[in-house]
């Protein structure tokens, strides 16, 4: 346990010295929102709803998304190349304790901006806050989904600038398929096809019926179920790839 807290202390200040972990991670919901505020209204099955209170989903996601890929993965091929892995992997710690130890300083700036987000939403008059257990859960799923696919994309790799264009085609690749940044209705079929196997279309969901007050369009049971295997999958294939050292 002192392992995985000196790890954890360790991984925190690295956040804190790096302005594009969390600097970045805390200005996109408010970029976001007023990009969202001159966007003309979007259909849905009820009628009309303002593309702030649709889009609300789409900047929490895309927060956390970035977080979690740039934020996290990145990092994590840089130490690499600079070999702290290396001789970090001389040490007794394992690679469980390591990969544990970088989620708790990112889970704490995932919840300051849950919090902005909310408070900027009401500030524009564009949430009604839902369920508050529904928003938890959602975020919950968001945080898990996004950071154990952080850790996937960083596990081997030691090239910083691959790494960042990899998460800068994937988030919003991810968000596009899902529906978060435009509905359904306005892209082909086949995309919801495609959507409906990934995880951020349910979490979007939710959130749009938490902060939003929507009905939900898709079963939350299935959703969560979905977002479950998705972090289990994600989360022991990081675990399976991770490596200290990208030569060996």
């Amino acid at each position: 346990m002192k392992q995985v807290g000196a790890l954890t202390l360790a991984s925190v200040r690295e956040m804190l010295r790096d302005p594009l972990v969390t600097g970045l991670a805390m200005a996109y919901p408010a970029l976001f929102i007023i990009m969202f505020l001159f966007l003309p209204d979007l259909p849905q099955s009820q009628g009309s709803i303002s593309a702030l209170t649709f889009g609300l989903p789409a900047v929490l996601i895309f927060a956390v998304l970035s977080l979690a890929l740039t934020g996290t993965a990145a990092p994590m091929a840089q130490l690499r190349r600079d070999g702290v892995l290396r001789s970090l992997g001389m040490t007794p710690v394992t690679r469980s304790q390591y990969l544990w130890a970088q989620l708790p300083g990112r889970l704490a700036v995932i919840g300051a901006e849950t919090g902005l987000i909310c408070v900027l939403a009401a500030l524009t008059g564009s949430a009604s806050i839902g369920p508050p257990l529904l928003l938890c859960w959602a975020v919950v799923l968001c945080a898990a989904t996004a950071l154990s696919m952080g850790l996937l994309v960083g596990a081997r790799s030691d090239n910083p600038a691959l790494v960042g264009a990899i998460s800068g085609f994937l988030g919003p690749g991810l968000l596009f398929l899902c529906g978060v940044f435009l509905p359904y209705r306005m892209m082909p079929p086949a995309v919801e096809r495609i959507g409906l196997l990934l995880p951020y279309t349910y979490i979007g969901d939710m959130l749009r019926g938490a902060l939003a007050g929507t009905d939900l369009e898709y079963p939350m049971v299935r959703g969560s179920l979905i977002c479950i295997a998705w972090t289990v999958v994600t989360g022991l294939s990081a675990w399976r790839a991770f490596v200290w050292d990208a030569n060996r």
